[in-house]
């Protein structure tokens, strides 16, 4: 299993990288492939993960709700609510905690981190683009989390095989 954790891992990690240069770019971002992505650590979740069946049952529900509320609501993009998802199953296969409430809040920093990696991003480009920066505005959230996630997963694939 811990081959294919590395397989998934970077697999994952050059899908992060083409949606971080498609979003700057077009801000379009390749759905199916990132849908496939949560299938697959959803099934690594399930079958790798210590937690009790339970509270990964909880976190996944839990995540879903947001996720069709960021749909119905259109928070995001589809892209951006996608990558949600991707994120979510990937903290709890990646972040050790000894808990889920430890996770929850693991997970709640690693999203703000990821905001504000995202705000930055936005900000570099709007001046590179001679645009006024606006937080209401057309601004890209997948290289933030690309890079947080990237980060997660070298980390985790660090401290399980090195």
């Amino acid at each position: 299993m811990n081959w294919l954790m590395l397989v998934m891992a970077v697999v994952t990690a050059i899908f992060l990288i083409v949606s971080f240069v498609q979003d700057i770019k077009e801000r379009t971002v390749f759905s199916f492939p990132c849908l496939v992505l949560i299938d697959a650590w959803a099934i690594v979740l399930w079958n790798v993960v210590s937690y009790r069946k339970a509270e990964v049952i909880c976190f996944l529900v839990v995540h879903s709700v947001l996720f069709i509320l960021m749909k119905v609501f259109k928070v995001w993009g589809d892209g951006d609510s996608d990558m949600f998802l991707l994120f979510a199953n990937i903290c709890l296969v990646c972040v050790p905690a000894s808990n889920i409430i430890a996770l929850a809040i693991t997970e709640c920093l690693l999203l703000i981190a990821s905001i504000a990696i995202s705000i930055g991003i936005g900000a570099i480009e709007y001046r590179c683009r001679k645009r006024k920066f606006a937080l209401s505005g057309d601004m890209a959230v997948i290289p933030g989390f690309s890079i947080v996630l990237i980060v997660v997963m070298a980390i985790y694939v660090i401290g399980r095989f090195m």
